[in-house]
């Protein structure tokens, strides 16, 4: 069984304009909820999206991240960067897109610096703005 389901996996790379119906989100979340985490924490939250100008800005979001992140590429490295093209920001022909956010606390039980997925987006903004270069292991 688990063999069957690892070969018949694939990669979507273009989706039907069908939205599922909300039996079937609702179904997929209560399975994705259902995924290991350590100590059963569970510490994660599902953002349901299905408006099209929403999952727009969403991947907007995703694009100036991704920019963020190019400035920090070395350019010997560059062209295999920008070989993924579009991978961040396919989700944007997507009809419905399923979100995950997790949040932690530390085994002090004192919380992170983030405690929405808005709060969280700010925090690593500005730790991508502030990470070094990336370097080749010669």
């Amino acid at each position: 069984m688990i063999e069957d389901i690892i070969r018949s996996r694939r990669s979507v790379r273009r989706y039907k304009r069908d939205r599922p119906g909300r039996d079937v989100i609702e179904k997929l979340v209560e399975i994705a909820a259902c995924a290991p985490s350590a100590s059963n924490k569970q510490p994660w939250r599902f953002f349901v999206v299905d408006d099209a100008a929403t999952i727009g800005r969403m991947a907007q979001a995703v694009q100036k991240a991704v920019e963020r992140i190019a400035r920090h590429v070395e350019p010997a490295f560059m062209d295999a960067f920008r070989a993924y093209g579009d991978y961040f920001v396919r989700f944007r022909e997507a009809p419905v897109v399923i979100r995950s956010s997790s949040f932690c606390r530390t085994s002090s039980t004192r919380t992170l610096p983030w405690k929405t997925a808005r709060q969280f987006e700010r925090w690593s903004s500005t730790r991508a703005s502030s990470a070094p270069r990336l370097r080749s292991r010669t």
